[in-house]
Parts: C-alpha cells; sequence; structure tokens
C-alpha cells in the first residue's frame, strides 16, 4: 500500500485478487462520503497491462524476492523469476501460505486449544495471564479463518 508503481498507483494494485477491471453495476450508488479512499480507487481500477504494469510487476517480483530467497517460501515463488512475475509470485504464496490446508489446520488447532486449555491457577508455568492469551489466539485464528473463507 504504502510503495507506489511507475504510474503513482499503490503496488498493491498488482496483487489484487481479480486482474479484470470491475464493472460499475447498475444502480451501484455512492458508498458514502470518502469512500473508496483514493488509494484504495486506484488499487481497484489500474489495469493489469499498458506502460507501467511489467515495470510495477517486476517491482512487486523484486519485493517478493527479497522477502523469500533462500527461506522456506522461495520453493513456491522461484519458479517465476524467470519472467519476474511478481503477481504470479504473490498469488502462488499466498495460495500455499492462506489456502485450504492451512485454513484447515489453523482452525483444528484452534478448536484444539479451546477444547484443552485448562487453567486452575495453582501451575507457576502457566498462569492466568497465558491461559487468557491463549483463548485470545485461538478465538483471533478462528476469527482470521472465517474471514479467509
Amino acid at each position: 500500500m504504502n510503495k507506489l508503481g511507475t504510474g503513482g498507483s499503490p503496488l498493491a494494485y498488482v496483487t489484487r485478487k481479480e486482474a479484470a477491471l470491475p464493472e460499475n453495476a447498475p444502480g451501484e450508488g455512492d458508498p458514502g462520503q470518502g469512500l473508496p479512499t483514493p488509494q484504495e480507487e486506484l488499487i481497484r481500477r489500474t489495469r493489469h497491462d499498458g506502460p507501467h504494469w511489467d515495470a510495477d510487476n517486476q517491482a512487486v517480483w523484486n519485493i517478493v524476492r527479497a522477502f523469500t530467497h533462500g527461506g522456506p517460501g522461495w520453493n513456491w515463488v522461484s519458479k517465476h523469476s524467470k519472467k519476474r512475475d511478481g503477481r504470479a509470485a504473490c498469488m502462488d504464496l499466498k495460495k500455499h501460505c492462506l489456502g485450504s490446508s492451512f485454513v484447515a489446520k489453523t482452525v483444528s488447532d484452534a478448536t484444539t486449544d479451546l477444547k484443552t486449555v485448562f487453567c486452575a491457577g495453582k501451575s507457576r508455568n502457566f498462569d492466568f495471564e497465558t491461559f487468557c492469551g491463549k483463548l485470545n489466539k485461538a478465538f483471533t485464528d478462528l476469527a482470521d479463518c472465517t474471514a479467509l473463507q
């Protein structure tokens, strides 16, 4: 969101879910004052072709490469290095890291924690603060996973 492409749009437009530009549906009303923000509108409406697309897509590739090279994420994005395709690399990384198997495992782990966590208040290494932290993490994970689905 904070890094701008060559045309002035936030680079987040490269990795938006749909590559095609949105169409205005009939009867689509004004969402309200100041909505969407100018940045959100640029992300939503910047084209995935034209003079700035290739440079912006490669800029995203450079960012992805810098974060993943030499680590476990590199396995999922390295196949895009020849074309330097940042969009495809991000989509593959997102599919792997936030895909259905990841969501299922996170939900399973959170559910198990909620079923098994117990605090009697007598343990030195597992106090009430730690108990509340585990509960909070489990509920947050479940909420995040339902938002991804």
